[in-house]
Formats: structure tokens, sequence, C-alpha cells
């Protein structure tokens, strides 16, 4: 695959090395313009590499990636080891040392690199980055993906592609990772596989608050800052059971307390525990206490 240029090579590149006999057969098409450049990288078959990154620009990218085993690092730091790395995305800051190794599936798999100066975002919104500038290891975020995707699209297009287009993709792409940084990066999980003190309490405030309400994994997950991955796996593990069932007997108890005052029809107090009708509730309460909310309420009443 080619190499094109829309105004100048691209400064940085993801300096990749296949390891033992393997010959680096990848294809690559780069396309740069004033301040940014974007590069495509695929490749086919299995096979194994290392790679290694410190550039002059923020690095910005999005996987279509599989593996059977790998690490990476960045600025020595390791993060917790991911196979399946499609759609999944990955930023260094300026300055950032990311390295580690990959062994791909036999598939076609590939990347797309986008390469930034960080002044871009000062001259087009008066503002850099926000936060610490963090790297943020296969993370998702939908959006991004999407105008990344779009990038991908123009560089895999056998006609000549659309500078201008290309150009506000990019801008776009800088723009919703500082977006990014500025609500603050998914953290892997604690090397206990736990949530922290203050995680697991703001959890419980945020669902206990929340209990007539539908409440989203996604949500949760963005509370603690975790992928939606790590934070079941972590929620479990702190808590004993997963989110949902979690969820289920908070509502349970608050619904205890108030079959037991005796005072709201049953009916009313499916619907302020957050289930869609009495029925759901009865067949849930049922399964948690071993008893029907109406026997709950001559029991203890």
């Amino acid at each position: 695959m080619g190499t094109r240029s829309l105004s100048r090579a691209a400064a940085d590149r993801l300096a990749l090395r296949y390891r033992g006999e393997q010959q680096l057969s990848d294809q690559r098409r780069v396309f740069a313009w004033r301040g940014m450049s974007v590069e495509l990288v695929e490749f086919h078959g299995a096979r194994e590499l290392a790679y290694e990154l410190v550039g002059t620009s923020h690095y910005l990218a999005l996987h279509d990636l599989q593996l059977t085993d790998g690490e990476i690092r960045a600025d020595g730091t390791g993060f917790p080891r991911q196979l399946d790395l499609r759609q999944r995305l990955t930023f260094a800051p300026v300055g950032c040392r990311l390295e580690g190794w990959s062994a791909f599936c036999d598939r076609r798999n590939s990347y797309l690199a986008l390469f930034f100066d960080p002044d871009i975002l000062r001259e087009e919104r008066e503002i850099g980055l926000a936060g610490d500038g963090s790297p943020m290891v296969h993370f998702e975020d939908p959006e991004l993906a999407a105008t990344l995707a779009k990038l991908q699209s123009l560089l895999r297009q056998e006609e000549p592609a659309d500078a201008l287009y290309a150009e506000t993709l990019g801008l776009v792409a800088a723009l919703e990772i500082e977006r990014r940084c500025r609500l603050g990066s998914p953290r892997a999980a604690p090397a206990s596989g736990r949530l922290s003190v203050r995680q697991a309490r703001l959890i419980e405030g945020y669902i206990d608050a929340r209990l007539a309400s539908k409440i989203a994994l996604a949500e949760l997950a963005e509370l603690a800052q975790l992928s939606r991955f790590h934070f079941t796996r972590a929620f479990k593990k702190t808590f004993g059971l997963p989110p949902h069932q979690f969820v289920l007997h908070r509502r349970a108890e608050r619904a205890k307390g108030l079959l037991q005052a005796g005072e709201l029809p049953i009916r009313e107090i499916a619907v302020s525990v957050g289930f869609g009708s009495q029925s759901q509730f009865a067949d849930a309460f049922r399964k948690i206490t071993g008893h029907s909310p109406r026997q709950w309420r001559r029991l203890t009443g």
C-alpha cells in the first residue's frame, strides 16, 4: 500500500519489530497535514511483534486487533492484558513511552494511528489537553471510535482522499480526546481485584439514591472510572454479587421496611423501589426472601 502526503511526511510513527525470522510485510498508508498525520497499518496472518513509541506528538489509535497473548506498558506501568482489541482505543500524550509486544490471531488485523501536535488544540480553542495527560490504554469510546473509523475508511480508498474532510476528522478526533481527558480516563481495576473503599462507598450511595430509577452498568462503571468488564469483576469480588443482583437485593431490603410499615399498597411499593410491575416485584422479592410481599407484611407487620 503506498504512501501519500497531504502536506508533509509524518513526524512520528509506531516502530514495529517482528520477532524471530518473520519479515515485516505490513501495509501502510500515511496522510499528513498541518500539525497532524494519520497512519493505517494492516497485516495478515498469525505473527508476533514488538512495538515502541516515544513521540513528539500526542498519539491516538483505533485498534481492530485480536491477540493470543501480549503486554503493553506506558512509561513503565503495565496494564491488564486484553486479547480482543476490536474497537478499542489507546491514547499516549506527547513524551509518553509506549512499548510492548503482541501475538496476533490468524486474521486480518489493523490499527489506525493519529499523531497530532498538542499546540493544535490551543490554537483552535485556546485550550490544551486537560488533566494530568495520563495515558489511556485499550479503552472504549464509541463516539471517538466512530470518528477514527471514518478516517480509516478514507485511507482505504484507492482514489486520493478528500484532504479537507480528512483534516476536519483529525481535528474532531483531537477535540474529542480532549473532552475525554476532561472527563477522566478509565483506570484498570486495582491489583487486589476489588473496588477501593472510596469506590465502593460511592457506588453504594449512588445505587441507594436511585433505587426507584433504572440503573445502567455503564453509568456505574463510569462512576468508578473502570471499563464495564473490569468494573463487573471488581464489583462481584467486593460485594459478593454481580451488579444486577446487588441492586435487586437493595431494592428488596428497601421494600421490606416499607412492607413492615404497612402504609403503602404493594403496587406503590413496587414502583417506589424500581420495579415495572407488581408481579415483577413479587417474583424478585420471593426469590430473595422466600416469601411473597403479602406474606412478609403479615409476618412482620
